[in-house]
């Protein structure tokens, strides 16, 4: 909630001056709302969250505010469209809830204030230009969780010496992803592990990975720790008890105990 809180902000700052020089006459200030739509079951906690905030700040949607949502619903293909879509990007703000969506929108704009809720390390997948100086019109946060990949994998081997080779699964879409595999290859590398790529580009494509991994002998699991792997962690989690495969995962849901 602090997260979000720090985006609202970020969002309000934009808008602040429109509302101080606003005149009666003064048209509605306009925030774009774009989602990938992963994280289905956090959706309504973090727009709910975004919508507070509006209100604690003296904007009420509908009222002082127009908020105009685009949500990709989990097809990441369909962000660029969502984006270009009239009303998207003719507004004051945009509040981007991933990296992904993100740079759809800078894709669209780079004049329009972008606000990311959340994003993997934006100079690697070209949002920003350097985190002390960004430049350009994206601004937010992001989860620097690539720096800790070859942390993972060094403990991933120090728990499981005989470990030897280490499958990533990842999610395409997610462009900080391929950061994170080529992060656990360089340190596995350095660490004598052969890295074996698992690629899972949509739900119904698990199955094909987790065969395709078996047949390649891997013998040990990294997850790239991207919301769809972490949406579907529970079928990862079997999968790797199945064949008893020590893994790391960036983090981890409890799950509710069966009745």
């Amino acid at each position: 909630m602090r997260l979000v809180a720090l985006v609202i902000l970020s969002a309000i700052l934009a808008l602040a001056p429109l509302a101080a020089e606003a005149q009666p006459a003064a048209k509605t200030p306009r925030v774009g709302w774009l989602s990938d739509g992963v994280r289905a079951g956090s959706q309504p906690l973090l727009h709910g969250a975004f919508l507070q905030g509006l209100r604690d700040l003296g904007y009420v949607e509908g009222q002082t505010v127009i908020v105009e949502r685009r949500d990709a619903a989990e097809k990441m293909e369909r962000l660029d469209r969502l984006a270009a879509e009239p009303g998207s990007h003719d507004v004051n703000v945009i509040v981007a809830t991933s990296g992904a969506a993100a740079l759809a929108a800078k894709r669209v704009t780079t004049l329009v204030p972008i606000v990311m809720a959340e994003s993997g390390d934006p100079v690697a997948i070209g949002l920003v230009a350097s985190l002390s100086r960004p430049g350009g019109n994206v601004t937010g946060l992001s989860v620097m969780d690539q720096e800790i990949t070859a942390k993972r994998v060094q403990l991933l081997k120090e728990i499981a010496p005989r470990v030897s080779r280490l499958a990533v699964l990842y999610h395409p879409p997610f462009p900080a992803t391929l950061v994170t595999v080529n992060e656990a290859r360089a340190a596995a590398t350095r660490l004598g592990l052969i890295v074996i790529p698992m690629e899972v580009s949509a739900p119904d494509t698990f199955e094909t990975a987790f065969d395709a991994v078996i047949r390649q002998r891997a013998d040990a699991l990294l997850t790239a720790g991207d919301p769809f792997s972490h949406r579907h962690q529970s079928r990862i989690i079997d999968f790797a008890k199945k064949y008893r495969f020590p893994a790391t995962y960036l983090f981890v849901t409890p799950r509710k105990p069966e009745a």
